[in-house]
């Protein structure tokens, strides 16, 4: 049986490094802890007129969360913040960037359609 401080002690935060050619360079993102993932799914999933469910008005927003949840240098320290200045400048990046970075991140937490799917095979 694990110990309090062999589980405190684990390393279970997976990095992983992805190329940008629009930024000239490598980014890398991790695996979230378990509030970062309660973060995300409580700011995703917000009730609207029609019940509880995605919501659209803020879709860009929640993937720049996404992004700013998943920065990190090589080591898994966190490059940015949730803080709505972090936030704006993150929001001010190429689009297109944003949005492959989000998807990645998705997929890394397993929270992508791809990786639910591959996860109901196992």
């Amino acid at each position: 049986m694990l110990s309090r401080d062999e589980i405190i002690n684990i390393k279970d935060c997976k990095i992983t490094a992805v190329e940008i050619p629009e930024w000239g360079g490598t980014v890398y993102l991790h695996k979230w802890n378990g509030k970062d993932r309660s973060l995300f799914l409580r700011e995703s999933i917000r009730k609207n007129d029609d019940g509880a469910g995605v919501n659209w008005d803020t879709l860009f927003d929640n993937q720049v969360l996404v992004v700013a949840l998943s920065l990190s240098d090589e080591n898994g320290a966190k490059l940015f913040s949730t803080s709505p200045e972090d936030l704006e400048i993150l929001s001010l990046k190429d689009g297109n960037v944003i949005q492959m970075l989000y998807e990645k991140s998705l997929i890394l937490n397993g929270l992508a359609q791809k990786s639910l799917e591959e996860a109901a095979k196992n």
